[in-house]
């Protein structure tokens, strides 16, 4: 969570238990209590001093905070896949060609289950056998 010249100023989710969990984890972090909660992700698109901000929702979300980020002038770190169609992501592509920010696609493959238990299948590690 540390990176020089970056600080995390707000945390956005539609659940509180999660928001709430978030805020902790950053304002330990940082020993402060300065990060924003935000429960509309257009909130946190609306202040002026966020340069950046990262899109971890449900795949489906992807598009609408994407497209509304890249109007918003902000730098965007997304998890794949950036829309949910391709039909989505050509008319996306669209406003986001003409952003004036960067959008950085990245695929969290290590924090998905199906792909935890593959590789535990590729080493035979499958578990108890149930016969």
């Amino acid at each position: 969570m540390r990176a020089e010249g970056v600080q995390i100023v707000g945390v956005c989710d539609v659940v509180e238990q999660r928001r709430k969990e978030a805020k902790s984890i950053v304002d330990n972090n940082y020993k402060n209590n300065d990060c924003k909660m935000y429960n509309d992700f257009r909130d946190i698109l609306a202040r002026d001093d966020i340069d950046a901000i990262s899109i971890t929702t449900q795949d489906h979300w992807h598009a609408l905070i994407t497209v509304a980020a890249a109007k918003a002038g902000k730098h965007l770190i997304i998890e794949k896949p950036i829309a949910g169609t391709p039909a989505e992501a050509l008319k996306d592509a669209d406003v986001i060609s003409t952003a004036t920010t960067s959008i950085t696609p990245v695929f969290v493959q290590d924090l998905c289950a199906a792909t935890r238990a593959l590789e535990n299948a590729r080493r035979l590690e499958l578990g108890v056998p149930l016969l």
